[in-house]
């Protein structure tokens, strides 16, 4: 049944009845005479209404008196739209009244309005608000159908129609959001004060009230830092080798985003490259990786707490993804903080199994949370950036979340109903959504504030020795500079900010202050409480996954973090002994500064005496005495009276190096120099050996494995010398009475491979430096060749000392055709006694050539920037290279 009826005061009205056509897909449709109107209603909805429902459609000329139906208008509130298509009235009666069609179960009743959609470009599908006389676009979508027509999806039936222009929903969206806070009348509503009495406003006093006092007292936590000498800003102003320069401040968040561009474009290059061959090489590393990273997180975090030192140091300065962290600049300057840091390192190996001890687990999690919490370590130390700025940095992240939080949920129509809640009618309460907005201001506010934080860094410094003091003073400039910066910054963004959230509470509605209080609670929660449970929880569940599926790295650790817990089990106690003659730098400085004088070797010359001539006519004298065994000992063994050092670092050297050269690779290695050149300037010059005093100071106490000093040399060479030494001086053997084990047993020479492969298992941070002499003789000599390559094969980290760079170009040639059945030894019996364990010559000597010359990882390729950066040395390394990779490197 339909009805059609027209009127002259210029509208006609269709009615019908709807009929549901038994397709559960399908519409009944209702189209209007002389007119491209027509309405589709689900058949869902049609079965729910009742076989008497009839459908009513209304439309009209424009000629209507209601305010905003005229054809174009001002709808008093500056408004200016128009119709692209003319209303019209859609109802459905059922039993004679009007019946309300929301809150069926149902899809939405499609209107269409216009046949042609793309000759009314912007226009858009609103209503009739009775309430509030105007129309709006809440709640109904405009869709554009397959034959390109206007159609309106609503799920509740009034007067409908397209318009054009601005209209008056979006306008009123903006005015129920805070785009307009800071307006004369929001800046006085909060000037009231009310909002102070308010518990919207109390978080806010209490987010300013945090800042305040945590600042005070991290900046009072640096006072304490810096009197104790510990630390200070002064102490990152020193002398740095080349290769430990590095950026900070503005060139290092420069640097920063353009490693992160590379990086992105490597990536890019590698998916776009990507094979299952990679994956399957990828994939099986993955829980190795996984492995390493959770017992970082909870080896730093156990340490940060019981040490107060910031997890960011640790990993910089101490033990980080690549193992332990060798020639750090950190504690240079400061005798405490070297002190401390070498005694962290120490605990490394012990926090390890700790982490791993089942019993532990309660522990694990409680140190974690407390090693990741951020309040907590805003105390420790940190070396680049003071506390003050970190306290400072956290406050401006959790302000910087809440307003941001705040703009969200505003300007979604989620909060601020200041205006009248009948105006800005706010959605249905969303625990979840707001979680997720506060979340997701706490990730967007950590980008902004993370490249603040990273131009706030401190950096070391390089500053030459003898550069004058002014230079100085333009470095603590820059520091001031920098801070000034920071603070000016710091403080604009915390009063804008607070500034918004005074103003933005003012404004808000009384029935909104639970959810802001909400939202600021989740934003505070996920930094006090979330983050730190959630690395806790990670930490927790990754050791115990470590425990049950890799129980070989929870006991033994790993060669790639530079932990060997359990790999020697009984040790030879020649081995232990060895292994605990360690001699210190500060004993190898008073050591040298005796030699020339009457009572030791007193026509010593720096530049002519080998480490030989110094062990024959000082060590092996100053090690006698009846106090001893046969009446000598090892010269580590008289200075440490008897009493064993572990030592943390063995020198491999050969002993026609002079002896000059030797202590000066010593001492470079342990100020970080990768050339020795400068260290031997000041040893050669009597009258800088305060200087370099000064300079070791604070790692003086650490302490080194040198064969001439730790080995007893009474127990092997000193009855046998040669005729003369190297200034053609006669020898003299030695008259203590102590048995001579030049093989077997109670050697001690045949043991420094077990003592190397014990002291990686028991000294934390353990290396091997390699003292090179001025013309590359120690690669052709065999106890040198045998310690290297025992060395690369345990893992052990190895640090080469060079006289300088040119020394590279001049000597390298020589390495290339080195063959181990060339390679010499002081004394017949060492030559065959490593000879008879190299099985194949040929493959030895292609280790050999790939442990130096490897352009990744041999020990000259920290040099090969310094190589190739000079024109002169092109065409000699190419060459070399060349040969190299012909012999299988």
């Amino acid at each position: 049944m339909r009805i059609v009826e027209k009127y002259d005061a210029g509208f006609q009205i269709t009615a019908q009845r709807l009929q549901d056509s038994g397709d559960p897909q399908g519409f009944s449709n209702v189209s209007i005479d002389d007119s491209l109107v027509e309405v589709s209603v689900p058949n869902a909805v049609v079965r729910q209404l009742g076989p008497d429902a009839v459908m009513v459609v209304a439309t009209f000329d424009g000629k209507m008196v209601a305010p905003g139906m005229s054809g174009k208008r001002d709808d008093g509130g500056g408004n200016r739209f128009e119709f692209a298509a003319q209303p019209i009235i859609v109802k459905v009666i059922v039993g004679g009244e009007a019946r309300s069609v929301k809150g069926l179960d149902q899809e939405p009743i499609l209107i269409q309005l216009l046949a042609n959609a793309s000759a009314f470009p912007g226009a858009l599908c609103v209503y009739w608000d009775e309430m509030l006389e105007h129309w709006s676009g809440a709640g109904i979508e405009s869709r554009v159908s397959s034959d390109g027509a206007l159609v309106c999806a609503t799920t509740h039936l009034t007067i409908f129609a397209a318009i054009m222009g601005v209209f008056e929903d979006v306008l009123d969206e903006l005015r129920c959001t805070n785009i307009r806070i800071f307006s004369s009348e929001a800046v006085a509503a909060a000037r009231e004060g009310e909002w102070a009495r308010t518990s919207a406003g109390a978080l806010v006093w209490a987010l300013a009230a945090g800042c305040v006092i945590s600042v005070l007292g991290s900046a009072w936590r640096d006072q304490q830092v810096c009197r104790s000498n510990l630390w200070r800003d002064d102490y990152l102003i020193l002398y740095l080798p080349e290769h430990q320069r590095e950026a900070f401040g503005v060139a290092k968040v420069i640097n920063s985003i353009k490693a992160v561009h590379r990086s992105a474009r490597s990536v890019h290059r590698s998916l776009c490259r990507l094979h299952c061959s990679d994956l399957c090489t990828w994939v099986p590393s993955l829980p190795a990786k996984t492995c390493e990273a959770v017992a970082l997180l909870g080896v730093h975090s156990r340490l940060s707490c019981r040490h107060h030192i910031s997890v960011n140091t640790m990993r910089q300065h101490l033990w980080g993804h690549g193992g332990y962290v060798h020639h750090s600049p950190a504690g240079r300057n400061s005798e405490q903080l070297s002190h401390l840091l070498d005694q962290v390192r120490d605990q490394v190996p012990k926090t390890f199994a700790e982490l791993y001890s089942p019993r532990n687990l309660p522990a694990v999690f409680c140190m974690t949370f407390c090693g990741m919490h951020p309040l907590a370590s805003v105390f420790h130390l940190d070396l680049q950036q003071s506390s003050a700025k970190r306290a400072k940095l956290l406050f401006d992240a959790l302000i910087g979340a809440v307003v941001v939080s705040a703009l969200f949920l505003a300007n979604t129509g989620s909060l601020m109903t200041a205006n009248s809640p009948r105006e800005c009618v706010v959605e249905d309460f969303n625990a979840i959504r707001y979680f997720l907005f506060a979340i997701a201001s706490c990730l967007l506010v950590k980008l902004p504030l993370g490249i603040v934080s990273m131009a706030s860094l401190r950096g070391y410094v390089h500053h030459q020795h003898d550069s004058p003091d002014d230079l100085r003073h333009r470095h603590h400039r820059n520091f001031r500079i920098q801070d000034a910066l920071f603070w000016n910054v710091s403080l604009v963004w915390t009063a804008v900010c607070l500034a918004y959230l005074v103003i933005f509470v003012a404004n808000l509605h009384k029935l909104d202050h639970p959810r802001f209080l909400m939202m600021c609670i989740t934003v505070v929660l996920r930094a006090v409480l979330v983050w730190p449970t959630v690395c806790a929880f990670f930490v927790t569940i990754g050791i115990m996954l470590t425990c049950a599926l890799h129980p070989e790295f929870a006991r033994s650790g790993s060669w790639k973090l530079g932990l060997f817990l359990d790999k020697v089990g009984e040790v030879h106690p020649k081995v232990h002994e060895l292994a605990h003659r360690g001699i210190s730098v500060q004993d190898l400085l008073d050591f040298y500064s005796k030699l020339g004088s009457d009572d030791m070797f007193p026509h010593f010359d720096p530049d002519a005496s080998t480490t030989h001539d110094v062990v024959r006519h000082a060590v092996i004298p100053l090690s006698l005495g009846v106090e001893w065994e046969g009446g000598g000992a090892a010269y580590a063994t008289v200075l440490n009276k008897g009493e064993p050092r572990m030592a943390n670092k063995m020198v491999t050297h050969n002993w026609g190096n002079k002896f000059s050269h030797l202590l000066a690779a010593v001492f470079a290695d342990c100020m970080g120099h990768r050339t020795y050149d400068h260290a031997l300037g000041m040893l050669v010059d009597k009258g800088c050996m305060e200087e370099l005093r000064e300079q070791l100071r604070t790692r003086a106490h650490r302490r080194y494995w040198i064969c001439a000093f730790s080995v007893n040399q009474h127990s092997g060479i000193c009855d046998k010398p040669p005729l003369t030494d190297s200034h053609g001086r006669p020898l003299n053997p030695c008259s203590c009475s102590v048995p001579k084990y030049l093989t077997g047993d109670p050697c001690e020479m045949n043991k420094f491979d077990d003592m190397m492969a014990y002291l990686l298992t028991i000294s934390p941070a353990f290396s091997q430096v390699i003292a090179v002499d001025s013309h590359f003789v120690l690669f052709s000599r065999i106890w040198c060749i045998a310690e290297l390559l025992e060395a690369r094969r345990d893992h052990i980290p190895q640090d080469l000392e060079i006289h300088s760079v040119a020394h590279i170009v001049e000597h390298r040639k020589q390495l290339d055709i080195f063959d181990v059945q060339d390679a010499q030894a002081s004394f017949p019996a060492d030559r065959e006694l490593i000879l008879s364990k190299v099985d194949d010559p040929v493959q030895f000597n292609k280790e050999m050539r790939e442990l130096v010359l490897h352009p990744e990882h041999g020990l000259l390729s920290v040099w090969s920037s310094h190589v190739l950066a000079t024109s002169m040395l092109v065409d000699e390394l190419g060459s070399i290279l060349a040969l190299a990779t012909v012999d299988g490197v």
